[in-house]
């Protein structure tokens, strides 16, 4: 997402959250034993702004990239229109709302602030997409 992208766009990510991150309680209570807990990891951001720095700097950066690979011939500019790497960092009270209204007793959701770990955490998530979405479009197109 990007300060350009249309409210819809904004509103259908977080309604998209709200019910992947409900089925995923909900598919997770069922495992757990009576009186076991659950410990999640999420990436989020701290402030409202989906669009923030806070967590969207990095995607900004990897898509400035590809446009100046387009630009540079490197890639087919066709090939980075069609890259979509859905992702969605959650305010924390996107994540504590679901967590509260869901059926089971849920913890108090805890933050760490760890930047230097979360930029590589999200490096290493994101870093073989655009590649590999690149070979695909190169193997369909042919070299």
């Amino acid at each position: 997402m990007a300060s350009t992208s249309p409210s819809s766009v904004f509103q259908a990510y977080i309604k998209q959250f709200q019910k992947d991150f409900t089925n995923l309680l909900s598919s997770r209570a069922e495992e757990i034993v009576p009186g076991g807990e659950m410990v999640l990891i999420l990436i989020g951001r701290s402030i409202p702004d989906p669009t923030s720095k806070d967590c969207c700097l990095l995607f900004w950066w990897l898509s400035r990239s590809l446009v100046e690979m387009a630009d540079q011939g490197l890639v087919e500019a066709a090939d980075i229109d069609s890259f979509n790497l859905p992702f969605y960092t959650p305010y924390k009270h996107e994540r504590t709302q679901r967590s509260t209204t869901h059926s089971s007793t849920c913890g108090p959701l805890h933050g760490l602030i760890d930047p230097q770990s979360s930029v590589l955490l999200v490096v290493r998530l994101i870093e073989p997409a655009p590649s590999l979405h690149l070979r695909c479009m190169e193997a369909q197109n042919g070299p």
